[in-house]
């Protein structure tokens, strides 16, 4: 799969905006992308990372100025801005912290899902520390689980983060023994809803 991106006589941080984040154009062609014909005779291909039996391809395309354009295994596209002070997209740094929340998330709520728990809202909050000198790699992460539901048990809770924690999170285990992951958890106890008379 080949996202093509015309030409347009603006400014690559203006295509940037208007073609990458608003009209994508997905065509299913051979990964030659000499052979795709377009209506425009320049145009940018992002060839899609491809899954297979061997491994997973991520892409990443430098667009201009700390501006880049990251293409999922699955062809799903996002933007990532390392200029700091524009910071008009997340930053790599920015998106391990929510590959980490996400992963750990899905698990969890599939376990209490499972315990018949009845959660209403779930978030999950994830802080880093960073070294100091370079490469500033994280040395520790914080995951704070925050579960609102009715009547939802606090043993529930502690067993699915164990249970994502050290079995089934895979990027936790990517992350560890150089990063030390700390969880924890708090529970808000919803209302039950009054049957109206």
């Amino acid at each position: 799969m080949v996202l093509h991106i015309p030409h347009q006589s603006v400014s690559w941080a203006e295509r940037y905006e208007t073609q990458l984040l608003k009209t994508f154009c997905l065509c299913e062609v051979d990964l030659k992308c000499a052979d795709h014909n377009t209506d425009s005779p320049r145009t940018v291909c992002v060839i899609l990372g491809v899954m297979s039996a061997a491994g997973v391809k991520a892409t990443v395309r430098f667009v201009t100025d700390d501006l880049f354009l990251g293409t999922t295994p699955s062809g799903h596209a996002l933007a990532l801005d390392t200029d700091k002070e524009r910071s008009s997209a997340p930053s790599p740094v920015e998106l391990l912290l929510v590959a980490l929340g996400s992963c750990t998330a899905t698990d969890v709520a599939s376990i209490l899902a499972k315990k018949r728990q009845q959660v209403t809202s779930y978030v999950v909050e994830v802080s880093g520390v960073r070294r100091d000198e370079h490469p500033r790699s994280f040395t520790s992460m914080k995951v704070h689980h925050i579960v609102t539901g009715t009547s939802i048990s606090a043993k529930a809770v502690a067993q699915a983060i164990e249970l994502s924690e050290n079995k089934y999170c895979s990027v936790a285990a990517t992350l560890r023994p150089t990063v030390e992951i700390q969880s924890s958890f708090e529970i808000i106890e919803e209302a039950a809803h009054q049957p109206q008379e």
